[in-house]
């Protein structure tokens, strides 16, 4: 209280922002990580579109790898019919650029399992879960995945 009150007095009587509040420049629209986490959160959100844009402006500004694997998984969710083959292309990318990218193999799992291609799903979930063994659901999903690839048989 006592800070807001100091800053209301600093920018006088007038209750509007000093000139320099007016014209400083935001840096965040230029911080890959901010973008990044924000379109984790939209994602967490439910809101595919909204993540999409903010993790293209993440990848547009740094692109590395979780971030690449991340806006794939985003285009998938917008759009699955239309954007699959898209998004396992742009993460078989990332996964020549990083193979131990377990996020992109991951997605890679979950687009293949939403097609019934459960033989590959089992072995994109098996990588991801062999480049980060504290991925218990990557586990889940592969023993899932064998199961059902053995039912379909």
């Amino acid at each position: 209280k006592r800070r807001a009150a100091a800053a209301e007095r600093a920018r006088g009587a007038t209750g509007r922002p000093s000139t320099a509040e007016q014209f400083r420049i935001s840096t965040e629209l230029l911080d890959a990580s901010a973008q990044y986490q924000e379109g984790l959160r939209r994602l967490a959100a439910g809101n595919a579109r909204g993540a999409l844009e903010q993790l293209q402006f993440a990848a547009d500004i740094e692109p590395k790898p979780l971030t690449r694997a991340h806006l794939a998984w985003a285009r998938h969710l917008v759009d699955p019919e239309r954007h699959a083959r898209l998004a396992l292309t742009e993460l078989a990318d990332v996964v020549r650029a990083d193979p131990g990218c377990a996020r992109a193999h991951f997605f890679t799992g979950e687009i293949l399992r939403s097609q019934g291609a459960w033989a590959e799903a089992e072995e994109a979930y098996r990588r991801a879960h062999k480049a980060d063994p504290s991925d218990r659901r990557a586990q889940e999903l592969a023993l899932e995945a064998m199961r059902r690839k053995k039912v379909a048989k």
